[in-house]
């Protein structure tokens, strides 16, 4: 009795690399337990001169499968398809990025007072405020979150760079993403580098929610409910200022020294210490990233200020 090799699929010119299924027909049990062993998944690409001819009883042969060549041609398949899911994945995979910021606004880095919104227009004077930056701590998704920071919303589309490049200016609503990210998370750096978290408990040592442009009036705030910062959108694009962006930060770190979280500043004596914290938290943050160190006073009034804060906490 002969058994039969087939190849159920013809090659064309018009697809060169057409998957073939062989298959043994007509065999005895002995024939069949070989064939089995020597089956070869229909799904790799096979050239033209892989033939299956009829054998005898005595025994059967294959001529021209070229065994090396169908295990390259797996392996290239699977680098290719490799390749093609490494680069449709969104972001670079990495912590590290770039972006044009201002520092912390134009007014304030240029001296100048003279300018103005001109609804979101990028005019010349603006250009020498725009500083390229380095962002850190990203979570390699290609969106603006990471360690210390996740823009959640906006009016617009979420900033998204594959290569973690923001380079927006103003008049890209995104702009004010890449603005939220960058202090957001340079202030909690900062609060890491007077030893919160580490020698000291942690302060807000978490992603802070971010949402962008999605509040009408000329106004931002911590919102303790949501733990979300919220920045609004009347007259100068709130996030574009770095001093608002540290203000607000400032509410959320005496929300999270909350228990339980939250809370702080029912009273008007604690909405008034809480006012006068984000002002000198925007101001001191801004200077500290500027000059890019901390000195040792500021190391040590931290700590000062933080046994007084803590006090402070139980009568309000």
């Amino acid at each position: 009795m002969e058994g039969t090799w087939r190849r159920v699929a013809r090659y064309t010119p018009e697809t060169p690399t057409s998957p073939y299924t062989i298959r043994y027909e007509g065999a005895s049990a002995e024939h069949a337990v070989l064939a089995g062993a020597l089956r070869v998944p229909a799904a790799l690409p096979f050239t033209e001169d892989v033939l299956a001819e009829r054998r005898s009883v005595r025994g059967f042969r294959m001529r021209s499968i070229r065994t090396i060549g169908v295990i390259v041609s797996a392996l290239v398949l699977l680098a290719t398809v490799a390749g093609v899911a490494l680069a449709a994945k969104p972001g670079p995979g990495t912590s590290f990025g770039s972006a044009r910021v201002f520092f912390p606004n134009p007014v304030a880095y240029l001296q100048d007072q003279t300018l103005t919104d001109r609804r979101d227009a990028d005019y010349p004077a603006l250009q020498p405020a725009y500083v390229v930056v380095t962002l850190t701590n990203l979570d390699g998704s290609g969106y603006l979150r990471g360690d210390w920071a996740n823009v959640r919303s906006s009016t617009g589309p979420l900033a998204y760079s594959p290569d973690n490049v923001f380079a927006y200016d103003r008049s890209d609503d995104r702009f004010e993403q890449v603005m939220a990210y960058y202090w957001v998370t340079e202030a909690q750096k900062y609060i890491q580098s007077l030893g919160f978290g580490t020698t000291l408990r942690p302060v807000n040592m978490e992603p802070q929610n971010v949402r962008i442009n999605q509040w009408g009036a000329d106004n931002s705030y911590s919102w303790d409910k949501h733990d979300v910062l919220r920045f609004g959108k009347g007259g100068v694009d709130d996030a574009e200022d770095a001093e608002v962006i540290l203000h607000e930060y400032g509410h959320a770190i005496q929300d999270a020294q909350m228990t339980p979280f939250g809370g702080f500043g029912i009273s008007a004596e604690a909405g008034a210490i809480g006012e006068g914290f984000g002002d000198y938290w925007a101001v001191t943050v801004a200077d500290a990233v500027e000059s890019g160190q901390v000195s040792p006073f500021v190391r040590a009034l931290a700590g000062v200020l933080y046994d007084a804060f803590s006090g402070i906490l139980k009568y309000l």
